[in-house]
């Protein structure tokens, strides 16, 4: 309901009689901040599916978002820049420049690939994310991972250390599941990596977004 009285109205005069409605994101100031723009609207569809009750909801993607929901009010937001870093780290500097061109994969992982359990499981170990991505170069250059194989282990790496630090305690400690919303390939990848660690899932399509948009429109009582 507070979403949908924010509905911000824009008049488009390339479309006569018609008028434009922008939802307006949300913001959690808690901590170091976070916000959404966009995921809001499938996570109300889901929410409206699901009922009352506490929901975790994992979106991955270029920055995953992680939401918790209470009794369909959406109670913290927290972001992973996972699919840009990874992204980075295939293109540009050190690491980008062991793989071969061609290597790996465009997106963030294969979950069956054997070097992905490995960089979630290597994940748990002490140093942090700094330390084991620079650990990553070493075991190419010590011939315990091949160069072919660096892009599903920093895949597996990069989720395991979002998992860990982001997956709300609830969650870990198997009092409720997680729900997914993405395409197929970042959600066969995090719901891997979640069943290993021990998490419940359950996946839904990104197509949610439609339903979430008709959902605020009707609260709004919108035309058409």
């Amino acid at each position: 309901g507070e979403l949908a009285a924010a509905l911000q109205p824009c008049d488009a005069p390339e479309l006569p009689g018609r008028r434009l409605w922008f939802v307006p994101g949300m913001a959690d100031r808690t901590g170091a901040g976070d916000a959404m723009r966009g995921e809001e609207t499938q996570v109300l569809a889901l929410l409206e599916r699901l009922g009352r009750g506490r929901h975790v909801i994992c979106l991955p993607g270029t920055h995953s978002k992680w939401v918790e929901a209470d009794d369909g009010r959406i109670v913290s937001i927290a972001t992973a820049m996972t699919g840009e870093l990874f992204d980075l780290l295939r293109r540009h500097g050190t690491l980008a420049e062991l793989a071969p061109a061609g290597a790996g994969h465009a997106g963030i992982g294969t979950a069956e690939a054997e070097a992905f359990d490995r960089g979630m499981h290597d994940s748990a170990a002490a140093g942090g994310l700094l330390h084991h991505l620079f650990g990553a170069r070493a075991r190419v250059l010590f011939d315990s991972l091949s160069a072919a194989r660096l892009p599903d282990y920093l895949s597996g790496l990069l989720i395991g250390h979002e998992v860990r630090a982001l997956s709300p305690t609830s969650a870990k400690a198997g009092g409720v599941p997680v729900h997914l919303i993405g395409n197929d390939a970042l959600l066969d990848a995090y719901g891997h990596a979640l069943v290993v660690f021990g998490v419940e899932i359950r996946r839904h399509s990104e197509q949610l977004a439609a339903d979430g948009l008709h959902l605020l429109a009707r609260h709004r009582r919108l035309p058409g």
